[in-house]
């Protein structure tokens, strides 16, 4: 009998080791890479915020707020200066940003620069993997990193896709 009660407790054990390491990893998050930031915000250290397998809210230093999507990151610099405010993103993410009409705040997705002065909008992959921008409220100005001149501007409940290949909004 103690030998098939010590039999079941190492299945148990087992299926339970098994359970919590192979069935409940978490797909590996892709990282892209960005260009550099600015030289201003080189100066700065910069702050990067995971969301693990949850939406979070964090709040940015000039007080902006972020919606980050499971598993997607944000990088900052630890205070935002004089000269920008600029934000990193990877994944998905809501923002609320904080009005400031002589310094305009910048988020770089995937190959597309948002540019906005105060208001609250979304950025994430379209079905093709293109990003997308849609505007809750206020204004924006999305651009190509690659080719500044190719941008457009969205109103309040507006969105666009970007296809780089394309280099069309």
């Amino acid at each position: 009998i103690l030998k098939i009660a010590a039999a079941i407790t190492i299945l148990v054990v087992a299926g339970i080791i098994l359970k919590f390491t192979l069935f409940t990893r978490q797909a590996p998050v892709e990282i892209t890479e960005h260009p550099l930031p600015e030289p201003a915000i080189l100066t700065e250290n910069m702050i990067s915020r995971y969301s693990g397998d949850s939406v979070q809210l964090f709040t940015l230093p000039d007080s902006s707020k972020v919606y980050l999507n499971k598993n997607s990151i944000l990088r900052y610099p630890e205070s935002f200066n004089t000269a920008q405010r600029t934000a990193y993103l990877d994944g998905e993410g809501f923002f609320e940003v904080t009005h400031n009409d002589s310094l305009p705040f910048e988020v770089i997705y995937k190959n597309v620069q948002v540019k906005v002065v105060g208001t609250s909008f979304g950025i994430k992959s379209s079905p093709t993997g293109n990003p997308e921008v849609s505007v809750m409220t206020g204004v924006v100005e999305v651009s190509d990193i690659q080719h500044p001149k190719q941008q457009i501007v969205l109103q309040q409940e507006e969105q666009t896709v970007f296809d780089p290949k394309k280099i069309t909004f």
